[in-house]
């Protein structure tokens, strides 16, 4: 008896390992497949022969008291984000894709339920030691004890044991591939250095660290400045190659930005990024701009990027109508906000997934018809049809009452005796809301 059941559980258990599919990877994309294949020689984006050498010399606004990206209190300095190395790393021209930095291949279930993934024997903190199995479990751990709340509710359940010297294994409490492939980018730590210190306390002297650059001087609050290490082990992968060219990154603090932008202007500091339509139109003049000493440029961003939304509390009644939203939308006169008050330096984004293959660009085809006309009663009223339009309304259309008696304010204008917007029909009938 004994015996038959054990029997019967062996060929459950048996017929289960072969219902598992185990697949296997040298990179990952979220959605879809990634754009390098397997063997590249580096990123689209990059020279792959750029000179080395030269000093960067950067402006940071604020001040630092501690070298720990990781610490619940103090400033950290800018770009120690960027001290350690990650299993995977992602490219700059495409959204949720992940190559083999400290990892080399990874295998996995086809439910993405446990990953087991080989690391790079070549892999070795700054010292000189090698980045091990034993380090990855150790970070994530170090994570889970010690890191935000955050991290340890996400991950909760989820295990990352080191089962060989160079092979780590993690197991998934929520089982998915967007949870597994969040943990491709986890920094490595090395043990031997933050066994001794806690990873939520501030870290007054650099620590161990195994990227392209190390912190070689620093005074604290003023500037911190980082050197290539010239025998960096991942240098030539195709991730890296390319990249990292400056010998020297500097950073020089300043309280205000201000002072920052004067410091650019007199050539203290060697680049700048504007983020102020305003300041990028009016303030980029004087001599040093006229004489050539400093280049101006615009380039398109044709990489996914973030995005500025007004959202509706839909849990207020009133803007639990979809009219009222709708009107409220018609009512934003984006390009002229933009013309006016931001120099036309904006586009209006139509997608969550603006500026990226994902964003819808058109109405629905034919494909997308055919799986979403089964579930039309479930969406919105004018979800399949033309939207809002991207301009709003001219300023001469929008009167309080056109906004809020139109049924469908999408196609509202002509009221009260008026012409119709160019492309609206006019409504013989209107109702209340």
């Amino acid at each position: 008896m004994y015996a038959r059941l054990f029997l019967i559980l062996l060929a459950l258990f048996s017929l289960d390992a072969k219902a598992q599919t185990i697949q296997e990877s040298v990179a990952f994309a979220i959605i879809g497949e990634p754009k390098y294949a397997a063997g590249f020689s580096h990123f689209d984006y990059v020279n792959p022969r750029a000179p080395k050498g030269g000093t960067l010399t950067l402006a940071a606004i604020g001040t630092f008291d501690n070298f720990n990206r990781y610490a619940l209190r103090g400033n950290p300095a800018v770009r120690t984000e960027a001290l350690y190395d990650t299993l995977f790393t992602t490219s700059d021209d495409e959204p949720g894709s992940y190559y083999p930095l400290i990892a080399e291949r990874a295998r996995y279930a086809e439910d993405y339920s446990w990953m087991e993934i080989a690391l790079n024997p070549r892999a070795r903190f700054h010292d000189g030691t090698p980045i091990t199995a034993r380090d990855v479990a150790f970070t994530f751990n170090k994570f889970m004890t010690e890191g935000v709340p955050q991290f340890r509710l996400f991950y909760k359940g989820t295990t990352v044991k080191a089962i060989a010297p160079l092979t780590v294994r993690i197991d998934l409490g929520q089982p998915g591939k967007e949870n597994m492939l969040s943990l491709l980018s986890l920094p490595v730590m090395p043990e031997a250095f933050w066994r001794q210190h806690k990873l939520s306390d501030p870290l007054s002297k650099p620590p161990l660290a195994s990227g392209p650059y190390r912190i070689s001087a620093w005074r604290m609050g003023q500037y911190i400045t980082y050197s290539r290490v010239a025998d960096y082990w991942a240098a030539d992968l195709p991730v890296n190659r390319g990249r990292w060219n400056f010998d020297t990154l500097r950073y020089d603090y300043y309280l205000d930005d201000n002072v920052a932008f004067e410091a650019f202007k007199a050539g203290a500091v060697d680049r700048r990024e504007e983020t102020v339509a305003k300041n990028w139109a009016t303030r980029y003049v004087g001599r040093n701009f006229s004489r050539g000493y400093i280049i101006k440029d615009e380039h398109t961003n044709t990489s996914a990027q973030d995005t500025q939304w007004l959202a509706f509390n839909i849990q207020r009644p009133i803007f639990a109508d979809r009219r009222v939203r709708q009107a409220i939308t018609l009512a934003f006169d984006f390009e002229w906000m933009n013309k006016a008050l931001f120099y036309s330096a904006y586009q209006r984004a139509n997608s969550y997934f603006q500026n990226t293959e994902y964003a819808a660009r058109s109405l629905p085809d034919a494909a997308e018809l055919a799986l979403l006309t089964p579930m039309k009663k479930e969406l919105p009223p004018g979800a399949l049809q033309p939207g809002l339009p991207a301009a709003g309304l001219p300023r001469r259309w929008l009167r309080p009452r056109q906004l809020t008696q139109s049924r469908r304010p999408a196609q509202c204008g002509g009221l009260d005796g008026e012409e119709p917007a160019p492309g609206h029909r006019r409504h013989r009938q209107a109702a209340a809301l």
